[in-house]
């Protein structure tokens, strides 16, 4: 990594600490410069203000929670499996992010005008990736055959429901929720032999 992406990297480590401790809305640029041991000037030659940081840090963290979540999602398992390693995967890197989590949740909609599309195109490639599976399960004729955009449209929607939830309560009570969600799904989507 050369040295401006390094410095990038670490203004955007500080940032992350700063938010978590203060908030989005009372964290300045002041807090992320103390934060990371340099000056306003440091962080302004990396970043117009404190919405691009956070921006940035936001994309980084949603990067980072994809490609988590794929590596550990084996193509060559078969769709029951892959199902039920993409609800761990997930739930796994939201628990690694809950503080930004909780951050992101109270900035809300301003965090949607300040990343337009980011989360969206993250939550399209879920669905695409939980349709296509459904989709190969029902070709396989290991599922039932099935609206696969419906169902995975509706098992997103399921998990995300959780997500909230399990930011803030019992959250290994939530995990178990949700492998008893999958693995439900899973057995009234086989075929009955």
């Amino acid at each position: 990594m050369r040295a401006r992406e390094q410095r990038r990297a670490q203004l955007l480590d500080a940032a992350m600490k700063a938010v978590i401790r203060f908030g989005y809305r009372k964290t300045t640029v002041d807090d992320i410069a103390r934060q990371a041991g340099v000056t306003r000037a440091t962080i302004y030659n990396y970043f117009p203000g404190k919405d691009q940081i956070f921006t940035a840090l936001v994309e980084r963290e949603i990067k980072t929670l994809r490609c988590a979540i794929w590596k550990e999602v084996d193509p060559m398992d078969p769709p029951q499996r892959r199902l039920e390693c993409f609800v761990r995967a997930r739930y796994r890197q939201l628990r690694r992010l809950k503080e930004l989590y909780s951050v992101v949740l109270d900035v809300g909609r301003d965090l949607m005008l300040m990343v337009p599309g980011l989360l969206q195109d993250f939550e399209r490639q879920q669905q695409e990736f939980l349709a296509d599976l459904l989709r190969e399960g029902v070709e396989s004729k290991i599922f039932s055959p099935t609206d696969v955009d419906l169902l995975a449209a509706a098992l997103l929607a399921a998990l995300r429901g959780m997500d909230e939830a399990f930011m803030f309560e019992d959250r290994e009570m939530l995990a178990r929720g949700a492998e008893i969600l999958v693995s439900t799904l899973v057995k009234g989507l086989r075929v009955p032999t």
